[in-house]
Formats: structure tokens, C-alpha cells, sequence
């Protein structure tokens, strides 16, 4: 952090886990004036996606705007898109010891231990995706038939029990119930999700858990794997670890 009397800047350094080695992004910088606001960086914040005339086909990549990585997009399994990217079929591009993070869409929603035993060996889940959507968002998205990105503020899931005391799906379940009591900010979004989740109780419990996607890390030839496996509608690449290699 660097100050005057006028405002400062901050660095910020972030990283993610790709199987067991960390992947280091660039640090960010940002700047804030006198009154704490921030003033941003130049250029354009937020994923970014190609301009229409660089669009290979109606599906096409978005892009980190601080890293340059891919943003993974899922694709909700109860609506028809027109296409489906499949990033599992572009692996063999890859050198095999390349690490590579892949967002999966299921074909139907699965419980959380049919998911686990569903991923071959070698395929680790890092975050599972919920089905946490009322039936009128499901009408709304699709009429729409919209992709749901990674990063998007309705999309609801929990990492892997190896990131514990934060993953797990207990702690998904304490997270939700904590905000519907006790958040200012969220409460509508939990009470979304405890609606859409919980059983004829009315309490949110493990086994009221639907999954219908994961974000899975590997190297590219463990998630070779994933090749022709019928409960995968679509994938897309996320972190490479050595992105100058990914193909188009």
C-alpha cells in the first residue's frame, strides 16, 4: 500500500489452487481518492468477451480482465442452449503435464455423493456447483437460455472438503443459514437458496444438496478422462497454467 494526502494505491496479490500447486496471478493495483472511492485501473474492468467480428461461433470465451485467464461458464441443465462449448475435447492440445482448471455442466442434477463417485480418478472436484434456483428464476433463465459465468452474482455452490474449514458442505449450509438470520446485505439471496434447496422440513440438510456442476483441476492428461463421459453437457477452461498454449 502507498499513501499521500491526497488518496493511495493498493497491491493486491491472489492466487488459486490448481490440483496441489498454487497458480500466482500478476498483482493488482488500484488507486482511491481522498474519500476512499476507488478510482480503478485504465480500461475495462470485469470479464471480457471478444468483439462480435472476433467471435468464432455463438459460443465463444470471456477473458479475466486483471488476468488474462479464461472465465469458466456453466450451462443449467434443465434449459436448451443453441450451443455447448466443449473444452475437453481440446486437451490433447495441451503438453501433458500442463495444469488446467475446467468448469463441468451436468445433464441432470445429481446428488453430492453420486457426483464424487461420477469424476474418474485423477479428476479432483475443487467446487460444486448447487442447484439453488426457485422455479421462476428457472422460467426466467429459460426464456432467456442464459449461460451462467463463474464469476455471476446467481451462482450458488461450496468448495471441496479439502479446503476445509471453509469447504464442505456443511459449511455451505452454516453459510446460508448464517446470512438468512443474521446478514444485511445477502439475506435475500439465502432465503433463494434455502427455498430452492430445502426439503418438505423446511431445514437445509446435507442430503437436500443437488449438484449440477463442479469446477475440477488436473493436468491435462488426467482430465482426459473426462472425454466421452454422456453426464457432461459442456465445459469450459478456466486458469491454464500455461496460458500462451491454450488453444483457441
Amino acid at each position: 500500500m502507498k499513501l499521500d494526502s491526497f488518496g493511495g494505491e493498493t497491491y493486491n496479490q491472489t492466487y488459486k489452487w490448481l490440483g496441489n500447486k498454487p497458480y500466482i496471478w500478476e498483482t493488482i493495483e488500484e488507486s482511491y481518492n481522498l474519500w476512499g472511492r476507488s478510482t480503478g485501473r485504465y480500461g475495462a474492468s470485469g470479464a471480457i468477451s471478444p468483439p462480435e467480428k472476433l467471435r468464432p461461433s455463438s459460443s465463444y470465451p470471456r477473458y479475466n480482465s486483471a488476468t488474462g485467464d479464461r472465465e469458466m461458464v456453466f450451462y443449467h441443465p434443465e434449459i436448451q442452449y443453441d450451443s455447448y462449448e466443449d473444452s475437453i475435447r481440446l486437451l490433447k492440445q495441451l503438453g501433458d503435464d500442463t495444469l488446467v482448471e475446467l468448469a463441468l455442466s451436468f445433464d441432470h442434477a445429481y446428488t453430492l455423493d453420486e457426483t464424487q463417485k461420477l469424476l474418474p480418478a485423477g479428476v479432483q472436484p475443487v467446487w460444486f456447483w448447487a442447484d439453488a434456483y426457485t422455479p421462476s428464476y428457472k422460467k426466467y433463465l429459460k426464456e432467456t437460455r442464459q449461460t451462467i459465468a463463474a464469476d455471476s452474482m446467481i451462482i450458488y455452490g461450496f468448495h471441496g472438503e479439502q479446503f476445509a474449514p471453509y469447504g464442505g458442505v456443511d459449511s455451505f449450509i452454516n453459510s446460508v443459514e448464517q446470512l438468512r438470520k443474521q446478514g444485511k446485505n445477502f439475506t435475500w439471496e439465502a432465503d433463494q437458496v434455502h427455498e430452492s434447496l430445502a426439503g418438505d422440513n423446511d431445514i437445509l440438510e446435507p442430503g437436500d444438496i443437488t449438484v449440477i456442476g463442479v469446477v475440477v483441476t488436473g493436468t491435462a492428461k488426467q482430465l482426459e478422462a473426462l472425454q466421452n463421459q454422456a453426464y457432461i453437457k459442456g465445459s469450459t477452461f478456466g486458469v491454464v497454467s500455461n496460458a500462451i498454449a491454450l488453444p483457441n
